[in-house]
């Protein structure tokens, strides 16, 4: 189905990494210096793994049934520790860390970034995957901008400021995610509008509430997939 606002996915110039974030959780120790966490997920058999709510195609609901590339990677984890894996997916992202540092979860599998502030509390294991950030562009709504064709971010940036209608730019993001830090560095004076899930951010910007939306390209290219 064609909607009538058409939408283009562009590259954006930066990198994100998507991480396995462990907080005292060790794979390396020696068994005679498990962490309490570890020591705790061989007592109890359970591997808690706190998820994205909603990140395709990473976590997401299918059939009733939570699944997902990351929900295979802990399957995978768990089968290797000789436990259960227990998917935990909260009602936001964001609430993922407190859940860690209050110990409802032990382990964190949900397309975090690395920042340097996150990483004064948890550590984070080396990155098991990794992308750039997408642009996804409702071409009917910036049309007002004077955004021509398929930008890039370059092309995209120069015409805005040509244009003089940088100001006038509303890009969607999602509460807490990397963009919501990282795009008014590339967007200086845009007004930037954050959503409370990746698909709810796409959505307003399907419907014209932004003229963009900033986020993972493989998150974009298969909600792009699916709503084109």
């Amino acid at each position: 189905m064609k909607h009538p606002g058409s939408k283009t996915v562009a590259r954006l110039l930066t990198s994100l990494f998507v991480v396995c974030m462990l907080a005292t959780l060790s794979l390396a120790q020696s068994p005679v210096s498990y962490s309490p966490t570890l020591t705790k997920v061989f007592g109890d058999k359970v591997l808690r793994v706190g998820v994205n709510p909603l990140f395709k195609p990473f976590s997401f609901i299918k059939d009733g049934k939570r699944v997902g590339v990351d929900i295979d990677i802990a399957n995978l984890l768990a089968k290797k520790l000789g436990v259960t894996a227990k998917i935990i997916a909260p009602n936001s992202f964001s609430d993922l860390i407190p859940m860690l540092q209050a110990g409802d979860i032990d382990i964190i599998m949900a397309g975090m970034s690395i920042t340097f502030e996150r990483a004064k509390t948890v550590d984070f294991s080396t990155p098991y995957f990794d992308t750039g950030l997408s642009i996804l562009l409702n071409k009917a709504k910036s049309a007002r901008l004077g955004i021509s064709g398929v930008p890039n971010y370059t092309a995209l940036v120069r015409e805005l400021v040509q244009n003089g209608k940088m100001d006038q730019l509303v890009i969607a993001v999602t509460e807490g995610k990397a963009p919501q830090r990282i795009v008014p560095r590339f967007f200086p004076r845009a007004t930037i509008k954050p959503y409370p899930s990746n698909e709810a951010a796409a959505v307003a910007t399907l419907k014209g509430e932004a003229d963009l939306m900033v986020h993972d390209e493989i998150f974009l290219k298969v909600w792009l997939k699916e709503h084109a």
